[in-house]
């Protein structure tokens, strides 16, 4: 399945991803798609993005030209694990603005 994902969406379902709890075999599959979503060099540079290894934090320049969302493929088995994960996870109300689009790719009306 293409999903069409922005960099704030890619950022996010990296955080989303490591936050779960898992088995050693789940958290194979969940960095190999923590693997896939990471941003590029280039596409990290384009928006000052940088994150202290330390404490997790992550900042980026929010008056940066925002690159466009990326076309990108995932094998029916890390699709049906993203919806789950979506499914069962608690996510915040604020978070509607990169996980709406998200949600209406995986689960249209």
């Amino acid at each position: 399945m293409t999903l069409k994902l922005d960099y704030l969406q890619r950022i996010s379902l990296r955080n989303v991803i490591g936050s779960q709890n898992a088995t050693v075999d789940d958290m194979r599959a969940w960095w190999g798609l923590q693997d896939k979503l990471i941003l590029t060099e280039k596409e990290a540079e384009d928006i000052g993005f940088k994150m202290d290894y330390l404490t997790g934090a992550q900042v980026w320049d929010p008056l940066a030209k925002v690159p466009e969302a990326k076309d990108m493929e995932f094998t029916a088995g890390q699709v049906e694990r993203l919806k789950r994960m979506l499914k069962e996870c608690r996510l915040q109300p604020s978070n509607r603005g990169w996980l709406e689009p998200l949600l209406n790719q995986l689960f249209p009306e």
